[in-house]
């Protein structure tokens, strides 16, 4: 009786562990953003915040124009 309810269930372990491998890596990328964030709200004086400054480096000095 107790072995037809582990046959049925051999999977469930294995299925867990890559379920959690998932979730982990999934939510690690929104928390590694937050601890960069964290770290660059910690300005002097002098400086400004790093994503109040553009970032133009695929921009060659030109504006973009749409071309119709």
């Amino acid at each position: 009786m107790f072995i037809n309810r582990t046959i049925c269930f051999q999977g469930i372990g294995i299925a867990l562990l890559v379920s959690q491998a998932l979730i982990g890596i999934y939510s690690i990328v929104g928390v590694s953003w937050m601890f960069i964030y964290f770290r660059d709200s910690f300005i002097t004086k002098q400086d400004s915040y790093q994503w109040a400054e553009p970032y133009d480096p695929y921009r060659d000095g030109k504006e973009n124009v749409m071309v119709s």
